[in-house]
């Protein structure tokens, strides 16, 4: 899948769990959304919407707004966290260039969205990424110098009042320091040291790894022309498991690599065969019970491939687990899990060419572990999004 640049600016990887979907037959229009609670049982997903609004939607509640038109380009990247006592908090980068924030309180309901820096700070459309980490959300975004960011978002029920985290400076604004960071990235924590990768101009896979406030290393893991520049990366650090990194390489293959904290890393391998998806698709990783890994992928055709790892080291062929035409090939595609056990979610939009008049309608697919085909679930009206919309789900 051929991108610019600048196109890979409108992406977010969010590290989550998994989920598939499968559309069969036709689906009758859904009712108009009258609001959203978020439910700390439930995964939740958010997008911005054609109008410019951040939504958010459950299986149980339709998509529906969370702030005011206009806030951010439409379909523009999000990232979403959920913190220990359950509140989900929602980030994208506003019209005005500021981080904006909304979160979920303690009765279940939205505050804000609310900004998190001064406007400019960084450019509308940017990836950012969310990271959970006990209490706080450790978020990281590039801002309009081309500098790489961090900060530790403390405001934990407190959505709206004004709260600013101190960003540091993590990777130097002036070239050539970071100029691999003007595409999407993917970010993990590791006993308290944060890897970023992402994949530069010359298709090497890239990390970083450091400490806010603290010092930073860069280091190549793969040869160049390896992938597609700016392309998507999934990365998950299991419990008692090593940091392991995914993506899909010009070759059309899932590669798997695991970079050591620190620097350097072991021989990327592919783990399907080649031709799956598209080079540089967007996935979603999660990492389930008993060691499983699943990484789910729009495949060529438009289906949800699952490439699973029921036990460390062994991978299965790509399952799909919807039918062809489901979302575009390589799109975007939000995995959500909820705090109980085996409660998995798919989130996402029909394809563009849509079934039977259903484009543009957020949806879900449940199912429990291992991942199977079930029935795609709407949540939501049409014309809320197309195939180009990026989605969070937690």
């Amino acid at each position: 899948m051929s991108r610019s640049p600048t196109s890979a600016l409108r992406r977010v990887l969010v590290v989550l769990s998994a989920g598939t979907l499968t559309l069969v037959g036709c689906l009758l229009a859904g009712a108009t959304p009258i609001g959203f609670a978020a439910t700390a049982s439930q995964p939740t997903a958010v997008f911005v919407a054609t109008n410019g609004a951040l939504y958010g939607y459950t299986p149980t509640s339709p998509a529906a707004p969370i702030g005011p038109a206009k806030l951010a380009p439409p379909g523009a990247p999000v990232a979403a966290a959920r913190t220990t006592n359950g509140q989900v908090a929602a980030y994208t980068i506003g019209n005005d260039g500021s981080v904006d924030k909304a979160c979920s309180a303690g009765s279940n309901t939205w505050q804000g969205p609310a900004p998190l820096t001064s406007g400019g700070f960084a450019k509308p459309g940017t990836t950012l990424t969310a990271v959970a980490q006990g209490g706080a959300v450790l978020l990281s975004i590039v801002d309009s110098n081309g500098g790489l960011r961090v900060a530790y978002d403390y405001d934990d029920g407190f959505c709206g009042t004004g709260w600013r985290p101190p960003w540091i400076c993590c990777w130097p604004p002036p070239p050539p320091c970071c100029w691999w960071w003007d595409y999407e990235f993917a970010t993990v924590v590791v006993n308290q040291e944060i890897g970023q990768f992402a994949v530069d101009t010359k298709g090497e896979v890239n990390a970083a790894w450091g400490t806010v406030g603290g010092q930073w290393q860069g280091s190549g893991l793969t040869a160049p022309g390896t992938a597609r520049p700016g392309g998507g990366l999934g990365v998950v650090a299991a419990p008692n498991a090593p940091v392991a990194l995914f993506y899909l390489g010009i070759d059309g293959a899932l590669w798997q690599v695991h970079p050591a904290p620190g620097g350097g890393g072991d021989e990327p391998r592919p783990i399907s065969p080649a031709g799956i998806a598209p080079a540089g698709a967007e996935l979603s990783v999660v990492a389930g019970p008993n060691g499983r890994t699943d990484v789910f992928v729009f495949g060529n055709d438009g289906s949800m491939l699952d490439v699973a790892s029921p036990t460390p080291g062994s991978w299965s062929s790509p399952l799909p687990v919807s039918q062809p035409k489901l979302g575009g090939p390589g799109g975007p595609l939000a995995i959500g899990t909820a705090p109980g056990p085996g409660q998995l979610s798919m989130s996402g939009a029909y394809a563009a060419d849509g079934f039977c008049g259903t484009n543009g309608r957020p949806g879900h697919l449940p199912f429990p572990w291992p991942p199977r085909r079930v029935d795609w679930s709407s949540d939501g009206a049409s014309g809320l999004m197309d195939s180009a919309t990026y989605l969070a789900a937690v």
